[in-house]
This record gives C-alpha cells, sequence and structure tokens, in this order.
C-alpha cells in the first residue's frame, strides 16, 4: 500500500497541540466581510429610488456583485470546518462550533435590538419573544425573523455543521470524507434540478457546492492533488454558477444601476482559484495581524448591516458618501474589536466549561441508561446462606446419615429444634451464638415475612450445638439453627 493509501485510511490520532493556523485564510475572511459590508452600504438601495445610503461612485461597480463575499465565506467554511475536525471526537466538534458562533452572536442580537430599539431610524425592533427565539439562532426554522437579516447564513451554516458531524462522528479520514463529498454532491444536483422546495432546503442544494469544493479543497491540502477532488471543485463550480446568476437576478432588483451576470461567474472563478493556490501552498502569508483581522470579521458581520444603516440614514444628507462609508466601515470595525476582546474571548471560556459538563453529563447518563438496558437481572438466589453467600443445598457436603431439614421459623420467638441425636436438655451456657448476620432460608412463617420464599436475615442469632465431646466447632463448621455440626 503506497503512502497516500496508508494515510488516507488512517483516522488521525486527536492532536492536544495547536495548529499552524493558516493566516491568508483570516485575510479571505475579511475580504468577505468588507465585500458584504460595501454591498450593504454602497449598492443595496432603499425606498422606490433605490438609491444607497452611502453614495460612493467608485466604489459600486465592485459593491454591486459585494454579496458574493456569502459565497466565499462558505468556500472557508468547508476548509476550515473539516480541517478543524480532523483528529478530534464529535463531543469536541460540537464544543467547538457552540463557543465559536453563540458568544459574539449573543452580544450582536442584544446589542442590534438595543439600538433599533432607541434609535429606530432605519426600522424598528422584532417583539422580544422573537427577539428570545433569535437567541437560539434557530428562528429560520420557527420561521420567525431575524433581529439583523444577515443572520441567514448563520443557519446554513449550522445545517452544514449538521451534516458534517455524520463524518466527524466515525473520524474523519479522507475516504470518509469524499464520500460525505460524493454523496451531499449528488443530492444536492437531484435537488436542484427537481426544484422541490423542502428538498433543496435539507440539501441546502443552492450552496452545498460551496461548502463542498472548501472540503475537498482542504483534502488537497492536507493529502496533495488528486483526480477525484479536483473532480469534486470542477463539478462544484458548474453547479455552483447556476444559483449565483440567479442571486444577480434577485439583487438587481434592490439595486439603481442594474449589473450583468457574467461579472459575478469571474468572480467565483477567481474565489476557487484563490482557496486552490491557499490549498497547494501557493498563496501564504505570515502577518500576525491577519489573525486580528480574521477574528474581527465574525462580529463585524454580525452587526454591521441594521446599526449601519442607522448610522448612515442619519448623517447621508450631512457628510460626503466617501467620508461617511469610510467612517462607518472604521466604526463598525473597532466596535467588532472590542466585541471580539472584551465579549466573544472571555464568553466563549466560560462557555467551553458550561458545555464540556453539559455533554459529560449526557454521556454518564447515557452509559448508564444502557447498563441498565443490557445489563441482564440476577435470578432470585436459591440454597442455605453460609457467610453471607447463597449457597445451593447440593453444594453443601454432609456426612452419611447427618439430618439436613431445617425446622421452618414459626416468627420472631420460634424455638430452635434441636438434633435428633442431640440431648435436648442441654445447658443453656454450651449453646454458643452463630456469627452475627447469618441468614436462613426460611421455608414459611407467621411474621411480616410469611409466605415470602425468599432470604431472610434471623431477628434472633442461631444457636449451634458444641460437639459430643464437649469442643465447640470452628467458624468453617457454624451452621444455621436446627443442622447437624459437620465432624
Amino acid at each position: 500500500m503506497s503512502t497516500f493509501e496508508a494515510a488516507r485510511h488512517a483516522v488521525p490520532t486527536p492532536s492536544r497541540g495547536r495548529r499552524p493556523r493558516i493566516r491568508i485564510l483570516d485575510g479571505l475572511r475579511l475580504v468577505a466581510a468588507l465585500l458584504v459590508v460595501s454591498w450593504h452600504y454602497v449598492a443595496f438601495g432603499h425606498g422606490a429610488s433605490h438609491t444607497p445610503y452611502a453614495s460612493v461612485p467608485a466604489l459600486y461597480p465592485v459593491a454591486a456583485y459585494g454579496w458574493l463575499g456569502v459565497e466565499l465565506f462558505f468556500l472557508i467554511s468547508g476548509f476550515v470546518i473539516c480541517m478543524s475536525s480532523i483528529g478530534h471526537t464529535l463531543g469536541e466538534f460540537v464544543t467547538s462550533r457552540i463557543i465559536r458562533l453563540y458568544p459574539a452572536y449573543w452580544f450582536g442580537v442584544l446589542l442590534t435590538t438595543a439600538v433599533l430599539l432607541l434609535w429606530p431610524v432605519e426600522r424598528s425592533s422584532l417583539p422580544l419573544p422573537d427577539v428570545a427565539v433569535n437567541m437560539t439562532m434557530m428562528q429560520s426554522g420557527f420561521n420567525i425573523g431575524s433581529v439583523d437579516a444577515v443572520y441567514w447564513t448563520l443557519w446554513l451554516e449550522m445545517h452544514f455543521y449538521v451534516l458534517f458531524s455524520l463524518v466527524v462522528w466515525r473520524g474523519v479520514t479522507y475516504k470518509r470524507a469524499t464520500w460525505f463529498c460524493a454523496v451531499w454532491l449528488l443530492l444536492a444536483w437531484i435537488g436542484g434540478m427537481t426544484g422541490d422546495g423542502l428538498y433543496s432546503s435539507l440539501t441546502m442544494a443552492p450552496y452545498a457546492p460551496f461548502f463542498i469544493a472548501g472540503v475537498a479543497f482542504y483534502l488537497m491540502h492536507r493529502y496533495g492533488q488528486q483526480p477525484l477532488l479536483w473532480g469534486f471543485v470542477v463539478l462544484s463550480f458548474l453547479l455552483g454558477v447556476h444559483p449565483v446568476l440567479r442571486t444577480v437576478e434577485g439583487s438587481n432588483l434592490h439595486l439603481a444601476t442594474q449589473v450583468p451576470g457574467w461579472p459575478a461567474v469571474v468572480a467565483l472563478a477567481v474565489f476557487f482559484a484563490l482557496m486552490g493556490a491557499v490549498s497547494l501552498g501557493y498563496l501564504r502569508a505570515n502577518w500576525k495581524w491577519l489573525s486580528i483581522a480574521g477574528a474581527m470579521t465574525y462580529p463585524l458581520y454580525l452587526i454591521h448591516e441594521f446599526i449601519g444603516w442607522a448610522i448612515l440614514k442619519s448623517l447621508h444628507d450631512r457628510l460626503p458618501g466617501p467620508v461617511l462609508y469610510a467612517g462607518t466601515v472604521a466604526v463598525m470595525l473597532a466596535a467588532a474589536y472590542l466585541i471580539h476582546r472584551y465579549v466573544e474571548k472571555p464568553l466563549a471560556a466560560r462557555l467551553k466549561i458550561v458545555v464540556r459538563a453539559v455533554l459529560a453529563a449526557m454521556s454518564r447518563a447515557r452509559e448508564a441508561i444502557v447498563r441498565v438496558i443490557l445489563t441482564p437481572s440476577r435470578p432470585a438466589a436459591t440454597g442455605i446462606a453460609l457467610d453471607d453467600t447463597a449457597v445451593p443445598p447440593a453444594a453443601i457436603a454432609l456426612p452419611p446419615g447427618a439430618d439436613a431439614t431445617v425446622a421452618p421459623a414459626a416468627g420472631p420467638d420460634a424455638e430452635v429444634e434441636p438434633a435428633p441425636d442431640t440431648d435436648a436438655t442441654t445447658p443453656a451456657e454450651d449453646l454458643v451464638p452463630a456469627r452475627a448476620g447469618t441468614e436462613a432460608r426460611t421455608g414459611a412463617g407467621t411474621g411480616a415475612g410469611a409466605g415470602v420464599p425468599a432470604r431472610t436475615r434471623a431477628t434472633r442469632p442461631a444457636l449451634v450445638r458444641p460437639r459430643a465431646d464437649g469442643t465447640r466447632p470452628g467458624r468453617r463448621e457454624s451452621v444455621t439453627a436446627g443442622r447437624r455440626p459437620t465432624r
């Protein structure tokens, strides 16, 4: 077996060390976020005239396609999620996704709601019950509006995490990841062809090609170029062209000046080429500030739209468009850094502890349930108890002629019936109490446990007769009341 064959079938062992960060991806994240910001600030029109709040003519030709930053985000997400899940368990994967998404998101929901309540310049806030549902990040599943319109992409991200968790559950390998890409690509193609709304939503047909291509690019980065991986990339690009052209048509409804579709296809090809260059090591950058920039992109994305529109709408008659645009972007970047530094990082550290504790408790509960279900119940013990151990009668060796009968207990004050060869007038001081805790099997009784064929503990210590020669039996020879001692 070749080195590649061995590597692609092996399940990577968990690596507790820090993975080398691919900082160029942080730079591409920042590019994607700024593209989306420019789309909302410079191109997206408002009112009957579809006039943007910030007029920057020189930037408009690029900003009109700024929504393509979402597709670039999805390409990066496929790459990073596959990379970060290698060698990790499902619990670790779930923990990492929760602490990555929710801390900044929760703050973004609360901040945007507060701004829209106190400063309803652009629009009013959602009702508080809807805001509460937004805190779960699942409002799209309940057909409830989002606090900020950009949150629709987070629903797709979570959908991708759930699907890829099937691979993480078994352990991410080259073979399993490629099977995942192949099956999902086929289902997405079927969804796009049929046009069925529910099926298309379940398979994420319009956006699946970008996540799949991102996964293929990472596999190429880790295992090298393979024809199968290039096939996934090419097919993903071809399947992604159609939804992109449809988005161009929809975006023109919000633009003051209509734009053609072919530049969007060219931009998409550029994004694929950039990701290919990163995966093959041709495009690198190791500037430390890129890591900070990459960390800021998520908070920036969360807060930029409605809050930014409120600022732009309030000041668009007072400041020139380029100044207003640059100033608003600077404010949003500063706010994003503060959120990352003072909200996201501290809250993520605390949330990580909570999530791990919850997952550990769930794991223990599951194991307990499995033990209860799979462990067979023990049959009721039969026989005579010696030294707290139930011993079947057949296992007790008695000398020839010994009487093995046990007098049934008649209640708590039952008398011990002497053995046939023992003098019934033996003095009481010659009776030796058996070891405390000795149990006897009784057949019937008149006490609280009467009629229950179970092992019961004697209320009075059973007595053991001494030998005929006057010596007392040893511990091993002690038996329950009514049995002749072994000689």
